[in-house]
């Protein structure tokens, strides 16, 4: 699991987040289109990913003609931490 802000994450879901933030980091103004051909995973959960890191502040979007366009607004690695199972054992 993961936690960002105080949220729960599956470790699947925070991968993605973390793989579409990195290449939209790396690839300023990236397309959502570059973005979905560019990263692994079905276009519906690359959709779902890019929505949650636009609501929660880490990627903003632009429009260009029929184009849309991410930036990095803020670290998605600062905020982001792991957990293991052993996190989760009460003694």
């Amino acid at each position: 699991m993961a936690v960002v802000g105080g949220i729960e994450i599956d470790s699947f879901s925070a991968n993605l987040y973390r793989e579409i933030w990195e290449f939209v980091q790396n690839s300023p103004d990236s397309s959502g289109t570059k973005i979905e051909e560019s990263v692994s995973g079905k276009n519906a959960r690359i959709r779902a990913a890019l929505k949650w890191l636009l609501l929660n502040d880490f990627l903003t979007q632009s429009k260009k003609g029929n184009a849309t366009y991410y930036q990095v607004a803020k670290s998605l690695d600062a905020a982001m931490s792991w957990r293991s199972r052993g996190d989760y054992i009460d003694l």
